[in-house]
């Protein structure tokens, strides 16, 4: 009956326990270039391999979110968006904190 319960109780904190997610503070805090560059928000990879992330699946997905948050053309490339996010960080923070929520 213990090996039941126990089970139960797993089961009851995997679906209410919120998760976090490793990677989001970048998009709100300054990025601490070359220790965090900003790619690493879709990946684990560092260094030169990160070179690859540009082109996988997250990555693609997360430029277009990034696009849309930064209110950046949607044909905008990664260094326009980085630029834009630089100046939401710089002279809108507070709107750019309401918006993620």
């Amino acid at each position: 009956m213990a090996e039941k319960e126990a089970l139960e109780e797993l089961r009851t904190t995997t679906r209410t326990c919120p998760l976090i997610d490793n990677h989001a503070p970048n998009i709100l805090l300054p990025t601490e270039v070359p220790k965090h560059p900003f790619e690493a928000i879709t990946s684990e990879a560092t260094g030169n391999a990160l070179k690859h992330t540009f082109t996988s699946l997250p990555h693609l997905r997360a430029a277009s979110q990034m696009r849309e948050l930064y209110e950046c053309e949607s044909d905008a490339d990664w260094t326009t968006t980085l630029q834009k996010r630089q100046e939401w960080l710089e002279t809108r923070p507070h709107e750019l904190l309401k918006k993620c929520r």
